[in-house]
């Protein structure tokens, strides 16, 4: 089936990106914890094959313009609706980034067993636990003045004297789109990045 679906031109897409770590990045359909309806919707999304006026006009051949119908700047494709789109990003990315931020959360947390909760819940500011210290959404007091110093996430680790500051981006699946977003997100925290490293002596601090 795999082989069949990666010869198909259309629903063989997701499965072609280079940036995707093969079976990791189709565990929530090996697990069949979705209703049929939301994967089928999910992998026509991966595939860019939702109708949208791009598709109607490059695939199906039924349509002259391209635009999107919100913006009208640029060819409505499913990456420009979810990642590009000033019209659809006014709260939609927002809730897409705390949702995504949730998970990874819940899954620090009980990773260091600090707690058992569901990603749903609201984070705790700070949580401490198995020589592990959390900071959700808080501002780092630092030396100097800088302006990016509230990362979604700050993890310190006090047996391995290890801080990762975290801050979730969720982009479109495609090489640039990634190598974008960790490029803006690492340059944008390098300042409080090194100011913790002043602070802590000995420690390693990564984002």
């Amino acid at each position: 089936l795999r082989l069949e679906l990666e010869s198909s031109k259309i629903h063989g897409v997701s499965f072609k990106k280079t940036n995707l770590r093969g079976a990791h990045s189709h565990v929530w359909l090996n697990q069949g914890k979705l209703r049929c309806e939301t994967e089928a919707l999910a992998c026509i999304l991966q595939d860019g094959s939702l109708r949208t006026r791009a598709y109607q006009k490059r695939v199906l051949k039924i349509r002259a313009d391209e635009k999107c119908r919100l913006c009208g700047a640029a060819a409505e494709t499913v990456g420009h609706i979810l990642n590009v789109c000033p019209k659809s990003l006014l709260q939609g990315i927002k809730d897409r980034h705390d949702e995504v931020a949730r998970v990874v959360y819940s899954a620090v947390t009980q990773n260091h067993q600090i707690e058992d909760t569901a990603y749903r819940c609201k984070p705790r500011p700070v949580v401490k636990g198995n020589g592990i210290k959390l900071l959700w959404d808080c501002l780092i007091p630092t030396r100097d003045h800088i302006v990016h110093r509230r990362p979604d996430m700050v993890i310190f680790d006090n047996k391995r004297k290890i801080v990762s500051i975290v801050d979730i981006a969720v982009c479109w699946e495609t090489d640039l789109a990634h190598k974008r977003a960790f490029d803006e997100k690492v340059l944008r925290y390098e300042q409080l990045r090194i100011d913790v490293v002043r602070q802590l002596h000995g420690w390693k601090v990564r984002s």
